[in-house]
């Protein structure tokens, strides 16, 4: 990382939108690929039962966020650390959708030599 990237000016800088859509089969494909198991999870596997689509899923929308993030700071992505993340759903997700993300980022604080940046995802 660069010393100049990262520091309290960032509070505020917004990333984005970008536009995500998602399809039936991408969410059956996701629950399948967090580990769907019949008959258990048939909801989140089978068209005709819906299908459910698993909370998670909610976060594959921000994914393209990372490139821009990583160059707006000038990280070096093999030093970058995932320390945590929460989701808040006002209500599940359809099959079928799409959605605009922003990342504004909310503020950084230095912790053992590193940034730690809190990014909030609309």
């Amino acid at each position: 990382m660069t010393a100049s990237a990262i520091g309290p000016e960032l509070a505020g800088v917004r990333l984005g939108p970008i536009e995500h859509r998602w399809s039936t089969r991408d969410a059956i494909l996701y629950s399948l690929g967090i580990g769907a198991v019949l008959p258990r999870d048939l909801a989140f596997v089978n068209e005709r039962c819906g299908p459910r689509v698993e909370p998670t899923f909610a976060l594959t929308a921000i994914t393209p966020m990372l490139p821009l993030l990583v160059r707006r700071l000038g990280i070096d992505l093999h030093r970058l650390l995932h320390a945590g993340q929460r989701l808040t759903l006002e209500r599940p997700l359809g099959p079928d959708g799409a959605a605009s993300v922003t990342r504004p980022i909310a503020g950084d604080d230095a912790k053992r030599g590193a940034a730690v940046l809190e990014c909030v995802d609309v």
